[in-house]
């Protein structure tokens, strides 16, 4: 399969999207992970390095990141794959 039709993996794209309603919502690992019908411990295995841990045990997501995102953005000729690596610009492109 060509480098950029990958597929992302179901797990992952639902461990983002634990990782976007912690950040937007402020929920728990935990309650974030049950409304989006995953675990904790997959949110944990994908996205390990975007949760910081708290002395008290709780997790929290980190303010920003890196994490590569495949958008497909409508140009001249179709929609046009782009891979975008900060969280930053993803929102400044959607617009």
């Amino acid at each position: 399969m060509p480098k950029n039709k990958r597929v992302p993996h179901p797990a992952r794209l639902r461990a983002l999207a634990v990782l976007a309603r912690m950040r937007s919502r402020g929920e728990s690992l935990s309650e974030a992970a049950r409304l989006e019908h995953t675990t904790p411990r997959t949110v944990q295995k994908f996205l390990a390095k975007q949760l910081k841990r708290s002395a008290s045990g709780r997790y929290s997501a980190t303010s920003g990141d890196t994490l590569r995102r495949d958008l497909s953005v409508l140009g001249s000729e179709g929609y046009v794959p782009v891979v975008i690596r900060s969280d930053g610009v993803q929102y400044s492109v959607r617009g």
